[in-house]
């Protein structure tokens, strides 16, 4: 269940007031639009969850490395994020994005 939105530039303000306030994951790529991170709007904000990443306080590899987003709504969130997970490291090799620090595909 790949995510086929398209990618939008975190630093577009416009892009960031149009993010679903509903459920759902998400995934931040780099300037290639190569996937570093993983995640889901746990509490069901996606435009809350996704513009947390832009702050000061983000995690420092989101911070230095994060371009664009994309994301897709959906109620069983968490299962989205697990089933990207499982997308991805079915591509790189059983790895996970480098920005993210654990694998929700290994529960459930």
């Amino acid at each position: 269940m790949p995510i086929i939105n398209a990618w939008h530039r975190l630093s577009d303000p416009e892009a960031i007031k149009c993010i679903s306030r509903k459920a759902g994951a998400y995934e931040l790529a780099n300037k290639y639009r190569t996937v570093i991170y993983i995640g889901h709007a746990k509490g069901g904000n996606l435009h809350r969850r996704i513009k947390d990443h832009t702050r000061e306080n983000a995690n420092d590899c989101i911070r230095r490395n994060a371009v664009y987003f994309r994301y897709m709504v959906m109620r069983a969130y968490a299962t989205g994020e697990r089933a990207l997970f499982r997308e991805y490291k079915a591509k790189h090799n059983n790895k996970i994005p480098p920005c993210n620090t654990r694998d929700p595909s290994l529960s459930h």
